[in-house]
């Protein structure tokens, strides 16, 4: 797995990644920086097979409706502390690993959900039991949506 950290994550996300041995870059440091595009952005990202780590829903509705950004990491834990951020990449490392470089993936970190998706290879439906795929977060619980 290769990550890039769009503009509205943190700097040391990128560290996390390098420092487990994996490329990992900023939006800031490629192409147009805090100014880059979605669409550029998800291009760059697929064209060097890096996987998105991002907040912006734009992300998740492109990888949905057109199968852009196909290694998709969604954030929706709105401004927690970096180091609570770092912890849940930590706890889940091994497992964004295995499913990022399986190919084509989408993976939501939320705060609370009601409702997933299982998206693979350009197929998307409901999962019908979700608890097989929650893990708990002492007070942020993930949902994985492979």
């Amino acid at each position: 797995m290769k990550a890039l950290c769009d503009v509205h994550i943190a700097r040391k996300a990128v560290r996390f990644f390098q420092e487990n041995n994996l490329e990992s870059i900023h939006t800031n440091d490629i192409l147009d920086g805090y100014f880059t595009k979605d669409r550029d952005l998800s291009q760059y990202a697929e064209r060097h097979q890096y996987t998105l780590l991002s907040k912006d829903a734009d992300f998740k509705d492109s990888h949905l409706l057109k199968n852009a950004s196909q290694r998709l990491i969604k954030i929706n834990l709105g401004n927690i502390p970096t180091n609570l951020f770092i912890a849940i990449l930590k706890q889940y490392l091994s497992l964004f690993i295995e499913k990022m470089d399986a190919g084509s993936c989408y993976v939501a970190v939320n705060s609370t959900s009601q409702q997933a998706f299982l998206s693979l290879n350009n197929s998307n439906f409901p999962v019908t039991n979700p608890s097989n795929i929650f893990f708990p977060f002492p007070a942020f619980p993930f949902i994985f949506e492979p």
